[in-house]
C-alpha cells in the first residue's frame, strides 16, 4: 500500500519494532529519484522487509500483483524460477515477502518480472518518470539488526534505524536502542513453568512430565564450549543453508560461552558440495566435519520408507553427535529446524549429562529431527552395537522392546525415530541392557540420562498437542 501513496514524493515503510535514531531526509530524497531503496536482513537474507524507501506510484502496486498472480514459489528454485543470489540457497523468508520483494525489484532479466512491470507501463532499472531503480543500502546504517554483519568498531552514531536487537538481547558489542529501558540488574523472575504440550513426554514406558530446562540448565556449566550440528547425508539437503543464518544469531546471542556450527558430511558428500554452499557456510563461520560414514556399517539394508526417509540418513546426526568428547553439549538439528530463541538452557541442560529430545509431529514417542547430548563414545558404542544385533519387528518394534508408551506401532517406528527411542530410552529393555553393561554403562545412573522436553517450545511442529492460546513466543 506504501506503493500507492502518490500523494508524497517518497515514503519510508518500517517494520514496528524499527527504532528512527538519525536523519531520514536523505533516503526520502533518494528515494523520491525514482529509487526503491532497501537493505539486508541480519540473518543473511539479500532483502528485510521490515524497510524500504520508495517512490510512491500506483503502478507498482498493480506490477507487484501482477507478480504475484503470475510467478509461484518454489523451494529449489524461488520465486519465477528466478533462483535466491546472491545468497547460495533458500534464506530467511524466501517464501515469503523478502524473497518476492527481492526478486521483483532485483531480478530485472526474470520473465515474470519484466512481464509485470512491462504490463503497466514501468521499466525496472530505467530512469524517469515510468522507470524504477531498485538499489541496497548500507544494513548497519539504514536497518540495524546485529553488530555481526557490522565491521570492527563500527560507530553506533551512524545508526540511522535501529531493527534489533531489543536492548534486553543485545550482546556486548551490539548498538542498543534508545527508547528502551537499560537491563534491570535484578534477577529476571523466573520464565513461566507451565506445560505447553499435552501428555508429549515419557519416560520410555509411560507419559510422564516434561523436563524443566531452566531448572536443569543450572547444573551445566557457566561457560561451556557447545556445538550445533546439522547432517547432510546421501541428500543433499538444500534447506539447510536457510537456516544456517538462525543458527549463527542464535549462537552470537550466547554470551560467556563458545558455540560452533558444524555440518556432518561423509568425503564423498564433502566433494559434492557447490561453492554456493561453501560460501554460505563460511558466511555463516559453519564448518565441515568430515565423517567416515552416513548409517553405522553395522546397521543392515533396511529399504527407505517414504514416510520417513532413509534409516541410515536418519541416524547420521545423532550418532555422530554422540562421539564429538570436545564438547560439553552437542545438539544435532535437522535442516529444516530454525532456531528462534534462546538455546543456552538447553546446551547447558544436556551438558549437565543428559540426552534431550522431544516427541514427534504424529505423536511417535520421539523426533528424530533434534537430538542434544553430553557427548559419550560409550553411548555411541552402545548405538553401534544396538544396529548391529536388533532388528524391527512389527509387533515388538526394535531389539523385541516393544512400542511403549505406544500401543502399537507408529509413525517412523520402523526407522530413525523407533531405532533412537529404543537405544536410547529403553534402557530396561532386555538387549539394550545387555549393550550397556558390555560399554560401562551398567546402570541407568551411568553416562547421559534421557530427558523429554516440551515439543511446542523445543521442536514445534504444528499446533496439535499445543494447548489453545499458545503464545509462539515461547517457540
Amino acid at each position: 500500500h506504501a506503493f500507492a501513496l502518490e500523494g508524497y514524493d517518497a515514503v519510508v515503510y518500517l517494520d514496528n519494532d524499527i527504532e528512527v535514531q538519525g536523519d531520514l531526509t536523505p533516503l526520502l530524497r533518494c528515494a523520491a529519484t525514482g529509487r526503491m531503496l532497501s537493505a539486508a536482513g541480519g540473518i543473511g537474507e539479500p532483502l528485510n522487509v521490515g524497510m524500504f524507501a520508495v517512490r510512491p506510484d500506483r503502478r507498482l502496486l498493480d506490477a507487484a500483483v501482477n507478480f504475484t498472480q503470475s510467478a509461484n514459489y518454489d523451494e529449489r528454485t524461488g520465486w519465477g524460477r528466478a533462483g535466491f543470489r546472491p545468497s547460495g540457497g533458500p534464506f530467511s523468508g524466501a517464501e515469503c515477502g523478502q524473497g518476492l520483494w527481492h526478486t521483483l525489484f532485483f531480478k530485472h532479466w526474470n520473465r515474470y518480472v519484466k512481464a509485470a512491470f512491462a504490463s503497466v507501463g514501468l521499466q525496472l532499472g530505467a530512469a524517469g518518470k515510468d522507470g524504477i531503480r531498485a538499489a541496497a543500502v548500507d544494513m548497519c546504517e539504514w536497518n540495524y539488526q546485529l553488530g555481526g554483519n557490522c565491521v570492527e568498531g563500527f560507530d553506533c552514531a551512524r545508526v540511522r534505524l535501529h531493527h534489533k536487537p531489543p536492548r534486553r538481547e543485545a550482546r556486548k558489542n551490539d548498538c542498543v536502542k534508545r527508547a528502551e529501558p537499560a537491563p534491570s540488574l535484578e534477577p529476571a523472575p523466573a520464565p513461566a513453568k507451565e506445560p505447553a504440550c499435552e501428555e508429549c513426554c515419557h519416560d520410555g514406558l509411560e507419559i510422564s512430565e516434561c523436563l524443566d530446562v531452566d531448572a536443569c540448565a543450572v547444573s551445566g556449566p557457566d561457560a561451556g564450549k557447545y556445538a550445533l550440528v546439522m547432517a547432510l547425508g546421501e541428500r543433499l539437503h538444500h534447506d539447510f543453508l536457510r537456516n544456517l543464518g538462525a543458527l549463527r544469531a542464535a549462537a552470537n546471542r550466547s554470551r560467556n560461552t563458545t558455540i560452533d556450527l558444524l555440518v556432518f558430511v561423509t568425503a564423498e558428500g564433502s566433494r559434492r558440495l557447490g561453492e554456493e554452499q561453501r560460501q554460505a557456510m563460511r558466511k555463516h563461520g559453519a564448518r565441515v566435519e568430515e565423517v567416515p560414514w552416513v548409517g553405522p556399517p553395522e546397521l543392515p539394508d533396511h529399504p527407505a520408507d517414504g514416510r520417513c526417509g532413509d534409516l541410515a540418513d536418519g541416524l547420521m546426526g545423532p550418532i555422530h553427535a554422540l562421539g564429538l568428547e570436545r564438547y560439553d553439549a552437542v545438539a544435532y538439528y535437522d535442516p529444516r529446524i530454525e532456531v528462534q530463541g534462546d538455546i543456552l538452557p538447553m546446551l547447558r541442560c544436556a551438558a549437565s549429562g543428559r540426552v534431550l529430545a522431544t516427541s514427534g509431529p504424529m505423536a511417535e514417542p520421539m523426533s528424530a529431527e533434534f537430538l542434544a547430548v553430553r557427548p559419550d563414545r560409550r553411548l555411541q558404542q552402545v548405538v553401534r552395537a544396538f544396529a548391529r544385533e536388533a532388528r524391527y519387528s512389527t509387533s515388538r518394534c526394535w531389539g523385541d522392546a516393544g512400542f511403549w508408551p505406544k500401543r502399537g506401532g507408529y509413525t517412523g517406528s520402523n526407522c530413525a525415530a523407533g531405532f533412537l527411542t529404543t537405544v536410547l530410552w529403553k534402557t530396561g529393555a532386555p538387549l539394550v541392557r545387555r549393550l550397556r553393561e558390555a560399554a560401562g554403562l551398567a546402570t541407568p545412573e551411568v553416562g547421559p540420562q534421557g530427558g523429554m522436553l516440551d515439543k511446542c517450545v523445543w521442536n514445534y511442529q504444528h499446533t496439535w498437542n499445543c494447548p489453545s492460546g499458545f503464545d509462539c513466543r515461547r517457540v
